[in-house]
């Protein structure tokens, strides 16, 4: 049995379709994924007014998230290093953790 859950993240709407039993697990964690990576970049989770290989957040930013010497690439320039390092090495490691979770009964749809 599938169900339709309507999920909407900082106004893009990703149509999730899952079975039932991980409706509130694998989708969930991965929209928190997504959303603390654009607490983290300053970015939308799809901006189509970037480059193609730089429209989807999650794409764009999963390979910086794996080295955190990188990490500094990919923050919000607006803070202009006015952060903790070792705190937006935390976050970036679960929001890393959130986006590699086993989501493959989630399909998308922008």
């Amino acid at each position: 049995m599938f169900a339709l859950h309507f999920v909407v993240v900082s106004g893009i709407g990703f149509n999730v379709i899952v079975d039932i039993g991980d409706l509130s697990t694998k989708s969930d964690v991965f929209c928190y994924g997504v959303v603390s990576l654009e607490i983290l970049t300053g970015r939308r989770a799809m901006d189509k007014s970037r480059p193609s290989r730089d429209k989807n957040l999650t794409d764009w930013a999963k390979p910086f998230l794996r080295d955190p010497k990188k990490l500094d690439r990919i923050m919000d320039p607006t803070l202009e290093g006015q952060y903790s390092k070792k705190g937006a090495k935390k976050a970036a490691a679960v929001a890393y953790q959130c986006l590699s979770h086993n989501c493959k009964s989630v399909a998308y749809q922008s």
